[in-house]
């Protein structure tokens, strides 16, 4: 198993500010030359870069069958770490990409540009890297896969996902929570059109591939 980093010391690879890679360094394998690619939440690894400055409170075994990516798609977004506490007002990752909600800290910031452009960045890399999904930290407003905050920041939670989640989903990447994850199944197939260096549907409209420039 190789395990890989977009977040290197209090930066990402491309030297934006963002929070603490975890010990593992990774080796680089081409995507179709060994184990299938799954991304993953990288405050599930033990990465300190939750909005609190820590890592997740419930940490995941890595897969044994696949090469792990670790992202954290709000500080490859450009926000820092320790940050606001933020939440999606007016529905949830879906409705954000299609421009019906927007992500606002607890202050009334309004942080949408960079939940947006994190989440189009770990979809490149997922394209890039011929990923099969997504193992992502539920109820977050990037990542969350099965349930989100519902705006109103009181910690109310309701069915719906982040908005990383959502672009990933919208392009046939199978998304799966912390909490419903088995580190001993099969890591999933690659989805239709998303080898390496391809995609799948774009963000607004399936079937078109996404301008990524």
């Amino acid at each position: 198993m190789a395990v890989e980093s977009e977040l290197v010391g209090d930066r990402p690879v491309d030297g934006e500010p963002v929070a603490e890679r975890p010990v593992d360094g990774g080796v680089d394998v081409a995507a179709d030359a060994g184990p299938r690619t799954v991304l993953m939440s990288a405050c599930l690894a033990g990465t300190r870069c939750a909005y609190d400055g820590n890592a997740a409170k419930q940490e995941v075994p890595l897969p044994d069958a696949a090469r792990v990516r670790l992202v954290c798609p709000e500080v490859m977004g450009g926000l820092g770490t320790p940050r606001d506490r933020a939440e999606i007002v007016g529905g949830d990752g879906f409705d954000v990409l299609d421009g019906r909600a927007r992500v606002l800290t607890y202050r009334g910031e309004d942080v949408t540009e960079e939940y947006l452009a994190g989440a189009r960045r770990v979809l490149r890399i997922a394209r890039a890297t011929g990923a099969a999904g997504a193992v992502l930290q539920d109820y977050s407003p990037s990542c969350g896969c099965r349930q989100v905050s519902d705006g109103s920041f009181r910690r109310v939670r309701v069915p719906g996902m982040g908005v990383t989640a959502a672009l990933l989903t919208r392009n046939g990447y199978q998304v799966v929570a912390h909490h419903e994850y088995d580190p001993s199944a099969s890591p999933p197939q690659r989805p239709s059109g998303a080898a390496e260096g391809t995609g799948g549907a774009a963000e607004g409209e399936p079937g078109r591939p996404e301008a990524l420039g």
